[in-house]
């Protein structure tokens, strides 16, 4: 038996499965691009279709809407982890955060902030939009939208 020709078989076996495991990863990436960018699609065909009736726009308490079912939710919370203090801002984000999942089981839940826990999809990332921090600061420079994975 010849070692130097099973052992050059045996690498070269070796580098095709690790070729195979990389574009099976890349596959996954590019589908999981594609989903959001879907995502994204749906919400902007949504903000085009300004001659609809059944977008209506409210700024209250997020638990006010605890009860919705089928509807696109939006929230823009305080943002979490920035040196920015709001004057009245006691949220609770573990609570909001449970919320946000629960109520993404019937609705499509989108949260801007520049972090989430990590069951929490960024979808979207504002890079041509400036801070709206207004002094405060965070290491991220770029505002994102999040979904629940």
């Amino acid at each position: 038996m010849n070692w130097e020709n099973t052992k050059e078989k045996h690498v070269g076996l070796a580098a095709l499965q690790r070729i195979q495991q990389i574009e099976r990863i890349s596959q996954l990436a590019q589908l999981q691009q594609l989903q959001q960018l879907d995502r994204v699609n749906q919400l902007v065909s949504i903000q085009d279709n300004k001659e609809s009736k059944e977008i209506k726009f409210h700024t209250k308490n997020y638990r006010d809407f605890t009860d919705i079912k089928n509807s696109i939710v939006y929230l823009d919370p305080p943002y979490e982890k920035t040196r920015k203090k709001y004057e009245h801002n006691n949220l609770n984000y573990e609570e909001f955060y449970s919320w946000c999942k629960d109520m993404s089981k019937e609705n499509i839940v989108l949260i801007s902030g520049y972090h989430m826990p990590d069951d929490f999809e960024s979808v979207y990332e504002f890079t041509k939009a400036k801070s709206t921090m207004q002094g405060g600061y965070h290491e991220s420079k770029y505002e994102k939208l999040y979904m629940i994975n």
